[in-house]
């Protein structure tokens, strides 16, 4: 079921808005943050969400973000931004809506399978070039990288990719539930 809620934004709260945002005002933030702000309100009336603190209500507004079309890869600038607190705040409570909800898990999934199919070949080094799109993404494929019996990555010449070993790239693909992919 859709509901259709309309909130009320004047042209200078949605300068604000752009002001705050900065490079996130080429999408329509009033509405974005509208929907969020009505998913919100849903969670906690149904009990999916219940804050008992100033930081659960803050995580649990990451989530109705998240939810509602903030990518997991912004997700850190746009909380920076909202709640104007410096990244690493932000990367935190990024984190804290992660462990908490399992519907912000799949989206991180589904950004890390993203990072892994969107990865070249580079044959003359038997390695895949990844980017590693947001922090979330990074530190979940290191992290599964460090605890499993396959080789390191390396920083590649390119800001953002790291260079993986086929038999590392092979098990990340395999983790997130993709199959093996072939040299191209």
């Amino acid at each position: 079921m859709d509901l259709t809620v309309t909130a009320r934004c004047t042209a200078d709260e949605v300068k604000h808005l752009e002001e705050v945002f900065g490079d996130f005002k080429q999408r329509n933030l009033a509405t974005l943050i509208a929907k969020a702000g009505a998913r919100e309100a849903l969670d906690q009336a149904m009990g999916i969400v219940t804050p008992s603190t100033a930081n659960d209500m803050r995580v649990a507004r990451i989530r109705a973000l998240i939810q509602e079309e903030v990518p997991v890869g912004d997700a850190e600038k746009v909380v920076a931004a909202l709640y104007r607190v410096p990244t690493p705040t932000a990367r935190g409570l990024v984190r804290a809506a992660i462990a908490r909800f399992e519907d912000v898990r799949e989206k991180v999934i589904l950004a890390i399978r993203s990072s892994l199919d969107g990865a070249d070949p580079v044959p003359d080094n038997e390695v895949w070039e990844v980017l590693l799109i947001s922090t979330p993404v990074r530190e979940w494929i290191m992290a599964e990288t460090a605890v499993s019996n396959h080789p390191s990555s390396r920083p590649s010449k390119n800001a953002g990719l790291r260079l993986f070993p086929d038999d590392t790239y092979q098990y990340l693909r395999e983790r997130v539930g993709l199959p093996r992919r072939p040299w191209s």
